[in-house]
């Protein structure tokens, strides 16, 4: 079962070491242990988060009937989602050493989270408290005793293994649900532009097909030197939008990646652009600028901006076509091959450049 494949993964991950390293263009990034966690929490979220949505509102009643076998008492679709977010609250609160509350306990989350919207928005969050939680684990705490009513699970470590664990248990059945009501799960979904351009490739990309994309929002940031940045100037181009802050442990580990399909690609019409978010701007991005200097252009973005893009946990990468339109949104970690597969695809694509 895919549940019982991505826990042997992160099984064979975590006993290789307490980092492991990711190669970019000219250095070799070591992971820290939060960063090794954080990157494993990115990726379960992107899954869960895309099937979730991927039902429609008026579906997220639905339970197996019994004509489907022997599902008597099972959750409908909207108590799976909120049981997995109830359950990574739970566990976020337990890695950081804070009491759990009764929603969090009985694993239903709370009563006043009904709609699709609510939903998506309490399971979006639960991620962003993984996050947050992974990031203060360390050499020195993540096999360190920690408070907990388990008679056997009583680490931080094995406190995020469960998180993984229990959400693609769960997202198994969503996929379930999903495809009982005739919807093909977001993973199963191959691409119009990969089926023309590349129909020998392995994997199914995240290319929006030409004619279902929306233009990007235009906007006008200025980078750390005060130098305006304007995405309109940018048509003709494919861009890589990158939203990151200095805090976030994922952004860090794909900035180098970045850095070297700016190198790669430039020639070939490839621009990136990092939007920082860090609450506190330039007083954190500048110092980090200096200390890790990144070869594309970084500009200071706010949560407005954020909403503007749909921008909620981090980190949050788009792309966008030479005709200035969104052909792609990640959110969480890429997988750096398949996005790369993405950018070189969006390179060659002449039905990108004029379009629908």
């Amino acid at each position: 079962m895919k549940t019982m494949s991505w826990v042997a993964a992160l099984a064979v991950f975590l006993a290789c070491g307490s980092a492991v390293q990711v190669q970019s263009a000219k250095t070799i990034y070591q992971r820290t242990i939060a960063e090794a966690l954080d990157s494993w929490i990115a990726n379960t979220e992107t899954h869960v988060v895309e099937a979730a949505d991927a039902m429609p509102e008026e579906k997220y009643s639905f339970a197996p009937p019994e004509e489907f076998g022997e599902f008597k008492g099972v959750r409908t679709f909207a108590q799976q989602v909120k049981h997995l977010a109830a359950n990574n609250y739970g566990i976020a609160s337990l890695i950081v050493g804070k009491a759990r509350t009764a929603d969090m306990l009985n694993e239903t989350g709370p009563d006043s989270v009904k709609t699709k919207a609510e939903i998506m928005e309490y399971l979006r969050g639960s991620f962003t408290a993984l996050h947050n939680a992974v990031g203060t684990i360390d050499e020195n705490n993540v096999v360190q005793p920690a408070t907990s009513s388990s008679a056997w699970q009583k680490t931080r470590l094995s406190f995020a293994v469960d998180a993984v664990a229990h959400s693609f248990d769960h997202y198994g059945q969503m996929v379930e649900y999903l495809r009982m009501n005739g919807i093909v799960p977001p993973d199963s979904r191959g691409s119009a532009l990969l089926t023309t351009q590349n129909p020998h490739a392995q994997e199914p990309t995240a290319i929006t097909a030409v004619d279902s994309r929306k233009a990007a929002p235009d906007f006008v940031l200025t980078n750390s030197n005060g130098t305006p940045v304007k995405l309109s100037e940018y048509r003709g181009k494919v861009v890589l939008l990158d939203f990151w802050a200095t805090w976030c442990h994922g952004c860090k580990v794909e900035i180098p990646w970045y850095m070297e399909f700016e190198q790669k690609y430039k020639a070939s019409g490839l621009a990136a652009i990092g939007v920082a978010m860090d609450e506190d701007g330039w007083k954190s991005v500048k110092p980090y600028l200096k200390e890790h200097p990144i070869n594309y252009s970084i500009v200071l973005g706010n949560p407005d901006f954020g909403k503007l893009y749909g921008v909620g946990e981090l980190p949050v990468t788009l792309l966008i076509d030479r005709n200035g339109k969104i052909a792609a949104v990640h959110t969480g970690m890429v997988e750096k091959d398949k996005f790369e597969r993405e950018i070189k695809l969006l390179l060659g694509d002449g039905a990108s450049v004029g379009g629908k």
